[in-house]
């Protein structure tokens, strides 16, 4: 019989009083959150207990759960109004940490958005570099060259201003041929060109190139592979072609 009392006596619940104690002592040993639980316990027990919610108020508030302390805070003073006083001290404390905590977020994120900005600002200095660095190449002058025979594989480099980088897109291949011909490998006819070895442009009369406004064409030698530089004008600006051959 003894150790069915004690059994009993183990398993049952605490008291309303002995949870409200219990959480007055974690309180004051600063253990919010455990406190809330005991508070929370006999909220649920005594939902009426006006102590044991400005108490679980105070610890809402300790733990930034500051709508929960309102409301806490709030019955509290419906249940008993002189508890008045001390949930309007915990309610005031509560809109002066929220508010802190809200600006400091508020600085956060702008702080982030000032680091995206100052990296978007950075690339996009840097895409316009490469841009200018491209121009200064097409433009600069250039020592003659003989030029070279063969198929030149294009491509052009788009800049992506969603993922801040340059794309290569194939504009597939033509053959140039030493008798002033060409062909565009997309079962275009032949056209026909010139080319000035003094100032290393080709000029196209007629077939492809030409019917797409004779973009101006610059030869670039290489030790391995020689490249023509192929500039289309449109009212879209500028679109740029690098057409590879490998040296013979």
């Amino acid at each position: 019989m003894l150790s069915v009392s004690l059994a009993a006596t183990a398993q049952a619940p605490a008291t309303p009083e002995a949870e409200l104690k219990a959480g007055r002592e974690l309180l004051a040993a600063k253990n919010f959150d455990n406190a809330a639980r005991r508070f929370e316990a006999v909220s649920r027990t005594s939902p009426n207990h006006a102590e044991a919610q400005l108490l679980l108020g105070q610890c809402y508030t300790e733990l930034g759960r500051y709508a929960e302390a309102r409301t806490a805070l709030t019955k509290a003073t419906e249940l008993d109004v002189s508890l008045k006083t001390r949930a309007d001290e915990y309610l005031a404390l509560a809109d002066t940490r929220e508010k802190s905590a809200s600006g400091a977020r508020s600085k956060a994120e702008a702080e982030a958005a000032a680091v995206r900005a100052r990296a978007a600002a950075a690339l996009k200095a840097r895409a316009e570099a490469d841009a200018v660095a491209k121009n200064a190449a097409f433009s600069a002058p250039v020592a003659s060259a003989p030029l070279v025979y063969g198929v030149y594989t294009c491509s052009f480099d788009n800049w992506d201003a969603a993922s801040q980088r340059f794309t290569s897109i194939p504009k597939g291949a033509f053959e140039l041929n030493a008798n002033g011909t060409y062909r565009y490998l997309d079962g275009s006819a032949s056209g026909r060109y010139t080319y000035n070895a003094q100032t290393r442009q080709l000029n196209w009369i007629t077939g492809y190139f030409a019917e797409a406004g004779k973009p101006k064409t610059t030869f670039a030698p290489g030790d391995k592979v020689s490249q023509l530089n192929i500039e289309f004008n449109s009212d879209k600006g500028t679109q740029r072609w690098s057409c590879g051959c490998n040296s013979k």
